[in-house]
């Protein structure tokens, strides 16, 4: 057959098929590899190893489909040189793709040449490529569905040996549901005073229990302190940073839970840090991260994820969303059906919502619901979640670019508040709110251009660390708690009320709304580790005052009175003095600055 010889569709679609899955279970056994032997992060669904080559089908396919189709016009693009170029480039780029290290146009380069020196290699021995893919592609097949049946079964499997080994519950313990609003804000909430309706719903459910005027996470980013709120622990007690996963050192609140006969389940929707990864899923029998949805299917192949990331195709598309994200209804309704599948014994629920985190963008209909959303610095903020540095965003962005942005940010917070009502409403409606027991929090706000900033995990001001705090159940009375309060201490606070055995660090919150009790009083700590020493944090509020404290400066700002922390009382006589008093307090209690994680 000469080259020019024009190739049948069923011989280059199979061809291509063959380049697509051997390509896909490749790159997904590399990824696999490079997370189990160095202990890298590879962000992806463990559902990889089967989705990564049927997502390549597509992108293999579609293109050599198109040459087939071409070639009516231009019978050269018909060839099997021109099916198998473009099959070797796809397969190249899919795996040169996978290190970060290096950049697309080295990338395309690269895979350029190897697919004209590889088309070259096979055409000289095409008998007997053709021979191996005729025997090897039904293994292909094969063991792609395999990898799908086995993935997707070992996950039940697993599940339901783990919930048979739980013990019983003491009789009459109650169902707790932890709620994380990630990324949400106290200073944004109209239940804590803001100008705009933002959480009509929460102010209504509030009135039914304990609210906490002022609430403070441990950190300003989501692995850290949703790692306090599991453990108990403050953030230099643990291995939590922005590249290394929770370890198994310190036990965790869903571990106690489920060693005192709770079955325990997570729903996630902040696939950076919650997903299993990073260490929160432990001591659940239950934990919903990624899902099998399109979007998950075009992440799990690196061609895909190049696509999803390209800032070209963001900008001609108009899409700025995060591939696979998972809406809050989503949240919701797996926590409902896994609820409903699951009978009456009790249990302890971690639902984990994301709307809220940047890039925001609401529903439709709730889009311009507090003002125009156009116009936003998507050059600047579109990717954010992976890769945007936004560091200087307080110069780049405009006044009304910053407006679009909080509008848009407070119209995902209305959301999330019709979210959380419609569960609690169907909690409600159902009865078994009785025997439930609620906490909704945030595990770190975000700046809109305080101080300077934008984003979370760069600063402790109250902007990015005082969040809502809300505790409902049928034997909590109606409270409002005005002293500041640590999210360290819910793991406490839940084992208290949930009357297990269990202990964590910490110590509950139950005497705040409890008539004659002394709550223990101590300082309420927040901390920051960045990638660089110069984003190295610890605070403290304490006595009336917020304190922070990085590597070359202090400020001190009086927390009744300066909300938004525009005054710095560091240098005054009596600042000074206070000072030493709040740092003396704080080494007191978690070391001083230069302490090693």
């Amino acid at each position: 057959m000469k080259d020019v010889e024009r190739v049948s569709p069923l011989p280059a679609l199979r061809d291509a098929a063959w380049f697509a899955l051997a390509a896909g279970l490749l790159e997904a056994a590399l990824l696999l590899a490079h997370g189990r032997l160095i202990h890298g992060f590879i962000y992806l669904s463990p559902h990889l190893v089967w989705m990564a080559p049927l997502s390549n089908l597509a992108w293999f396919g579609i293109p050599v489909a198109s040459i087939l189709l071409l070639s009516r016009v231009a019978p050269r693009l018909g060839t099997m040189r021109a099916t198998w170029g473009i099959c070797l480039f796809l397969a190249a780029l899919s795996i040169l793709l996978l290190p970060s290290q290096l950049h697309w146009i080295a990338a395309v380069g690269l895979a350029l040449g190897i697919a004209i020196q590889g088309t070259r290699i096979l055409l000289a021995r095409r008998t007997g490529f053709d021979r191996l893919v005729r025997r090897t592609l039904p293994l292909l097949v094969a063991g792609v569905l395999v990898a799908a049946m086995a993935t997707i079964a070992w996950g039940t499997i697993r599940e339901r040996r783990q919930a048979r080994l739980i013990g019983h519950a003491r009789e009459g313990a109650p169902n707790i549901i932890f709620i994380v609003l990630d990324t949400v804000r106290r200073a944004s909430l109209s239940l804590y005073g803001y100008n705009r309706p933002t959480t009509p719903g929460l102010e209504r459910w509030a009135k039914r229990g304990v609210l906490f005027q002022h609430a403070f996470s441990t950190a300003s980013w989501t692995l850290p302190s949703h790692a306090s709120m599991f453990s108990g622990r403050f953030p230099n007690e643990m291995s939590a940073a922005w590249l290394t996963p929770l370890d198994d050192k310190q036990p965790l609140l869903a571990e106690r839970l489920r060693d005192s006969g709770y079955l325990t389940a997570g729903f996630v929707a902040n696939l950076l840090y919650c997903n299993r990864e990073f260490g929160l899923a432990r001591g659940f029998v239950h934990y919903e991260d990624y899902q099998i949805t399109p979007g998950e299917f075009l992440v799990n192949s690196s061609l895909g994820r190049a696509l999803s990331e390209s800032h070209f195709l963001r900008r001609v598309t108009g899409w700025y969303d995060i591939a696979g994200r998972k809406p809050g209804r989503k949240v919701t309704d797996q926590f409902l059906a896994w609820r409903e599948a699951n009978g009456t014994r009790p249990y302890f629920a971690f639902l984990n919502y994301f709307d809220a985190h940047q890039p925001y963008f609401p529903p439709p209909e709730l889009a311009s619901r507090f003002g125009p959303t156009e116009g936003r610095n998507y050059d600047l903020l579109e990717l954010r979640p992976y890769m945007g540095k936004i560091e200087d965003a307080a110069e780049k962005l405009t006044p009304t670019q910053v407006a679009a942005e909080r509008n848009s940010y407070d119209a995902t917070l209305a959301y999330l508040d019709q979210e959380l009502d419609r569960l609690l409403t169907t909690l409600d409606q159902d009865g078994s709110l009785k025997n439930t027991i609620i906490v909704i929090a945030s595990d770190h706000g975000e700046q809109f251009g305080e101080h300077g900033l934008f984003d979370h995990g760069n600063s402790l001001y109250r902007f990015t660390t005082e969040v809502p705090l809300i505790i409902l159940g049928n034997s909590l009375p109606r409270a409002v708690v005005d002293n500041p309060v640590s999210l360290r201490d819910l793991p406490a606070t839940l084992l208290d009320l949930s009357g297990s055995d269990g202990r964590l660090p910490g110590e509950s919150l139950r005497p705040w709304w409890t008539a004659g009790a002394r709550p223990i009083t101590g300082p309420v700590i927040s901390e920051t580790a960045g990638p660089s020493p110069k984003r190295r944090f610890q605070a403290t509020v304490s006595g009336g005052f917020h304190a922070i404290w990085s590597l070359d400066s202090v400020e001190l700002y009086d927390f009744s009175r300066d909300s938004a922390e525009m005054t710095n009382l560091a240098t005054t006589p009596s600042g000074i003095a206070r000072l030493g008093q709040l740092r003396a307090s704080l080494d007191s209690a978690i070391g001083s600055m230069g302490k090693p994680r």
